[in-house]
């Protein structure tokens, strides 16, 4: 593998094997085919860029997983970070019961399950999340930069989904594949949607905060770098069960402010090798 700018290459490097957990996949690092989807919105052209060596979370991050975090925090800390329902900022999603904090209702009314994808938080909730997991841990966890999801996801030869080019809408959690009212579902629940990395939850699920500015035009060289975004928008990844296969495309992007808070936004942790 010749990195960019490189004029030797350099050899494929396997983790030790006591490096990944259960629940990380491990994408090596090299060339991938971004973008190039024309039925994805925003996708960038068709382009090749180079990732580094990148360990990324199987799943999503549930509500099970993010109460342990606010748990942790304590009531009087974890009050900033609780998922809040958009349309009235100040009412929390979980409630206190004898000191520990549990999921309530979602806006149909129905009960909130722990191995749900957590929503409703915002990028800075997540970093905070990343920030106390890395503490806990000993590693460098972070959110992904947005390229380094989408290979991820993709893989490196320019498939459109995750399994291949045809969209299937029994493969994943989308809204077109409910047959009666749609709704969250438990993480890994479709074991077709799967990268040939072995990430999981892609084209269905929860769309993920990641790490980096929206940058309309892509990046601008060949080799990504996971850096902190500080502009007005925060990148957006991935497919949810409330929309349409259209918008639930590896390759399509979205922008939020990072201060916005969704039912179709979650997130999962990286860390670079």
């Amino acid at each position: 593998l010749r990195p960019p700018r490189r004029a030797h290459a350099r050899p494929l490097t396997l983790p030790p094997g006591d490096a990944l957990g259960p629940d990380d996949v491990f994408v090596p690092a090299g060339w991938f085919w971004a973008g190039g989807d024309p039925e994805a919105p925003d996708a960038l052209p068709r382009r090749r860029l180079w990732v580094d060596d990148l360990v990324i979370r199987r799943l999503p991050v549930t509500h099970r997983e993010y109460i342990a975090f606010l748990d942790d925090l304590g009531p009087a800390a974890a009050r900033d970070h609780l998922p809040r329902a958009r349309a009235a900022e100040d009412v929390p999603v979980y409630h206190l019961d004898a000191g520990r904090w549990t999921p309530g209702e979602t806006a149909e009314g129905d009960p909130i399950e722990l191995d749900w994808p957590v929503c409703l938080v915002t990028w800075h909730d997540a970093m905070a999340y990343a920030a106390w997991y890395a503490a806990r841990t000993g590693l460098d966890w972070r959110l992904p930069h947005d390229l380094e999801w989408e290979k991820a996801a993709r893989g490196v030869d320019g498939r459109h989904l995750p399994w291949g080019d045809h969209f299937e809408p029994s493969w994943a959690l989308v809204l077109e594949g409910f047959a009666g009212r749609p709704g969250p579902a438990p993480v890994g629940a479709f074991d077709t949607d799967v990268s040939v990395y072995g990430m999981r939850d892609i084209v269905g699920g929860v769309r993920e905060w990641c790490l980096d500015d929206y940058a309309r035009e892509g990046p601008d060289g060949e080799h990504i770098t996971p850096e902190v975004g500080a502009g007005p928008f925060r990148m957006v990844r991935g497919g949810v069960w409330s929309s349409k296969a259209a918008f639930c495309r590896p390759a399509a992007r979205f922008a939020n402010k990072p201060d916005q808070r969704f039912r179709s936004i979650g997130f999962r942790l990286a860390r670079s090798l």
